[in-house]
């Protein structure tokens, strides 16, 4: 069992940028024997920061001891607050450090036979993951059959899709004759099947795809079928057949597959329905519940350049082409609106502001939303608790509270100005998970029933840095490897006894992971704006993972 933590301090909100951490700490660069490392790892356990308390851990893995495997799992088994996070942490740091042993396969089964709760859903999957590809298929096939758990029969499906197991194909008409009636449960496995179906693309001709695929296609007209499922299912056939198109019937999809079938190049067929979805930046949602999620970080009160001004939306934005719409013609009751005055973008954070707006005022009433900032803290904005629907009152204060926001005067090391501080990108996603209609779920929100029932469907989410900082930032005395500095800016700072360090999830592989784990039953769609210096790379595997689409502003 891991010794307790010591009660952490946190630092004054003044002292937060002067003693942040520059996350290049690093563990030693030759591999330790296990006795050093599990020294490291005890001493680091009664550590206040979470950091320290992952570093101590992964001293420990990097032995690659069979002695460290065990004391990882014990450690799973019973977590230290948060437990959430650090069970995510030890299933990241068991499967990336020991899932390419074969020998260990052994050792993981027995760790799926001891946890089989909904919330150890990420364990399964990458852990089957790891099996599928040292031994086959057979154990991910027998778990999507038959895990103690719907969760983890779908955390199956999921190795099983990323594998594009062949075998897997039997699994949908078997599973959907005997659907449970649970609403959750039954999303949770024909949402599966749909995300297992979108990868077989090379298919498409095969005779034994068809009858599965087609009944997949029927649950979108069937009553009992759960509207968060029906997106899915839509963007999920969408990718089988590589397509924009996002039919909400059956017909649509059935036409799309006989056309193929008949030595059709596209699947695309404009005789069906093909609502028009909200939009941010030319990025379309397919979902009735989204939450937008908005870097407030201090960089972005950069001003932007003239060519990239010259290539913002001017308009309200219909589709993924980025066609202006004619304001006049807009009906209800922001027709003829002057909310949206582009005169005012000179700056990251005017563009962000001026086009969450435009979005905003073009939400129909029957969606719900919220929004929220991240900076240093992740938060929803003041207007909501949860997720709202978008009447005309709640858009009117959400924009009345958009344009009070002001930014502080620059200082020393914020040239540009103050407004939220770091860039807790972790936060922001998290809390977008998180939200429901009443409020923040605080625990489990990947396999939560009322996050599944409840939660967004689409995830908006514009950006212009990499991460910096997450929740869980405390301060921690300094070791020699650790260096000072201010995250947002890379600038040196005078080394200090004690850090404020943030967490792990401030590194950018390990908030990914994380959100693979809080995003592989909850299927949420994710489309990522970026500008400046964000990720490329982070912001296109996190619309991997939502099956969104990655918007630059300002680049082609």
């Amino acid at each position: 069992m891991p010794a307790a933590p010591v009660r952490p301090r946190r630092l004054a909100p003044s002292a937060l940028v002067a003693l942040s951490l520059m996350l290049a700490g690093a563990p030693p660069a030759q591999a330790e024997d296990f006795e050093s490392a599990h020294r490291v790892y005890q001493q680091n356990l009664r550590r206040p920061s979470l950091r320290k308390r992952c570093e101590g851990r992964e001293r420990l893995a990097l032995t690659g001891d069979d002695r460290a495997l065990e004391v990882l799992a014990a450690d799973y088994a019973k977590p230290e607050a948060p437990r959430g996070m650090v069970r995510s942490m030890l299933v990241i740091l068991m499967t990336d450090h020991f899932g390419s042993r074969p020998d260990h396969l052994d050792h993981f089964a027995a760790l799926r036979e001891r946890h089989d709760r909904p919330e150890d859903a990420y364990l399964w999957y990458r852990t089957l993951l790891h099996e599928i590809r040292r031994r086959g298929p057979a154990a991910a096939l027998a778990a999507a059959r038959a895990a103690p758990r719907r969760e983890l029969q779908a955390a199956a499906l999921e190795a099983l899709a990323v594998e594009e197991v062949d075998e897997a194909l039997t699994l949908i008409p078997e599973i959907l004759a005997a659907l449970p009636r649970d609403p959750v449960e039954r999303a949770l496995l024909v949402e599966a099947l749909a995300r297992y179906l979108s990868t077989q693309r090379a298919r498409l001709t095969d005779d034994a795809l068809e009858s599965p695929a087609h009944q997949l296609f029927d649950l979108l007209d069937e009553k009992e079928t759960l509207p968060r499922t029906r997106y899915v299912l839509s963007r999920c056939f969408g990718r089988l057949f590589d397509t924009d198109d996002r039919f909400v019937n059956a017909s649509g999809w059935r036409g799309a597959l006989h056309f193929v079938r008949q030595g059709g190049k596209e699947a695309r067929d404009d005789g069906y329905a093909r609502p028009q979805g909200p939009t941010f930046a030319g990025l379309e949602a397919t979902g009735d519940r989204i939450v937008y999620v908005i870097d407030m970080s201090d960089s972005m009160l950069q001003k932007l350049a003239p060519e990239i001004l010259e290539k913002l939306p001017r308009g309200p934005v219909t589709g993924t082409g980025g066609a202006p719409a004619d304001a006049k013609k807009r009906k209800g009751p922001f027709a003829d609106s002057d909310l949206v005055d582009w005169r005012k973008v000179r700056t990251r954070f005017d563009a962000a502001r001026e086009m969450l707006k435009l979005s905003l005022t073009t939400l129909p009433p029957d969606k719900h939303f919220a929004v929220v900032f991240f900076g240093t803290d992740a938060r929803l904005m003041g207007v909501f608790k949860g997720l709202q629907p978008a009447t005309p009152s709640v858009i009117k204060k959400t924009i009345k509270e958009l344009d009070g926001i002001k930014p502080g005067p620059p200082t020393a090391d914020r040239t540009f100005g103050q407004l939220r501080g770091h860039t807790n990108l972790h936060g922001g996603l998290l809390r977008a998970f998180q939200c429901v209609d009443k409020g923040l779920k605080a625990e489990a929100v990947d396999v939560d029933p009322e996050a599944i029932l409840e939660g967004t469907h689409t995830i908006f989410l514009l950006s212009d840095g990499r991460a910096t900082w997450d929740d869980w930032a405390l301060e921690d005395t300094r070791d020699p490897h650790d260096r000072a500095g201010n995250p947002e800016t890379g600038a040196a700072m005078q080394d200090q006894p004690t850090l404020n360090f943030p967490g792990p999830f401030a590194r950018e592989t390990i908030l990914l992971q994380d959100v693979e784990r809080l995003n592989l039953l909850r299927r949420c769609e994710i489309h990522c704006v970026g500008l400046g210096e964000a990720s490329r790379g982070a912001l296109m595997r996190l619309a991997q993972m939502g099956m969104g689409k990655v918007r630059w502003l300002g680049q082609d």
